[in-house]
Formats: C-alpha cells, structure tokens, sequence
C-alpha cells in the first residue's frame, strides 16, 4: 500500500493491514464472543431471508451488469437483487408453462377417455 500521501494518523491505521489479511490479527478466539438474537429480530430476519441462499458467481457482459445497476437503481434495488427477483419471474413462469402444459394433456386424455368410453357404449349396445 503507498502510504506517501497518508496523513501520520492514517499512516498508524494502515500499518498493520498485512496482520489483519494474514489473521495475525484479529483471529484471536479471546477476543471472540457468541453472537446473541433477540426471539423478535430472529422473527424479522427469518420473514426476510426466507429460505437460505446460496453465493454464486457468474460471468456477464459488462454492457448488462450496467444496465442492470441502472435499472436497479430506478427501482431503488440493488443489482444482485435485481437479477435474483428477474431469475425468479423467469422460473415461476416456466413453472407456470409447464403445469399448463400437464392439465392440457390431461384435459386432452380425459376427453379422449370419455371418447372411447362412448364408443365402447355404443358398440356394446348395437
């Protein structure tokens, strides 16, 4: 790090970065303590997450990440958020697609069913 244009106080924050990104600092189970969550924001939190995510990373055209910032940014979102709410609306939809898809085969089959059945009538009757 070029600490040239650092003021002295800044100087003496930054010199020992390297011990923090090494663990040299700051990894010290003394210092550690369990983290407690009231009943009421555990509530909150878990109405918030929903169901657990999962970090992905995924290669895109820088062109679309900025148009998704920009378009986050009109919808007061982030981003990530953006692009997690679209994948979203892109699933349900298929989802959607597909169920259609199930009841007009089934709706198809019924009909022909009932066809069959009527001819079967028909012919035990003549």
């Amino acid at each position: 790090m070029n600490t040239d244009n650092l003021t002295e106080f800044e100087k003496e924050i930054f010199s020992d970065i390297e011990k923090w990104d090494t663990r040299e600092l700051g990894a010290d189970e003394d210092f550690v303590k369990i983290s407690t969550v009231s009943p009421k924001l555990k509530e909150v939190l878990d109405i918030q997450g929903g169901e657990k995510t999962k970090p992905v990373s995924i290669r895109m055209p820088v062109s679309l990440v900025n148009d998704l910032k920009m378009i986050g940014k009109q919808q007061n979102l982030g981003y990530q958020t953006l692009i997690k709410d679209v994948l979203q609306r892109f699933v349900d939809a298929e989802c959607r697609k597909n169920y259609n898809k199930v009841v007009s085969e089934k709706i198809a089959l019924e009909k022909e069913v009932a066809r069959l059945r009527l001819k079967q009538a028909q012919t035990q009757t003549a």
